[in-house]
């Protein structure tokens, strides 16, 4: 098994709720793009917008995963 430690500074949040809860918020409040914050101890923030069909996620990311699926 291989072990990496990353920097310090890597980003806090993870985006899959905030990518459940904008479509939901978004039209509650009426408003297209929110600022988000995760109230966990190690804490983060990030600007999410509802594009009709897809949510966009603005911050700083640290890419630890790439794939591809394929469907037969």
């Amino acid at each position: 098994m291989l072990l990496m430690r990353l920097p310090t500074n890597y980003f806090k949040v993870t985006g899959a709720t905030h990518g459940q809860l904008t479509p939901y918020w978004t039209k509650q409040l009426d408003k297209p793009i929110l600022e988000a914050r995760q109230l966990s101890q190690r804490g983060g923030a990030l600007r999410c917008e509802w594009r009709g069909d897809k949510v966009i996620l603005w911050d700083r990311a640290v890419t630890f995963m790439q794939s591809e699926l394929w469907l037969d």
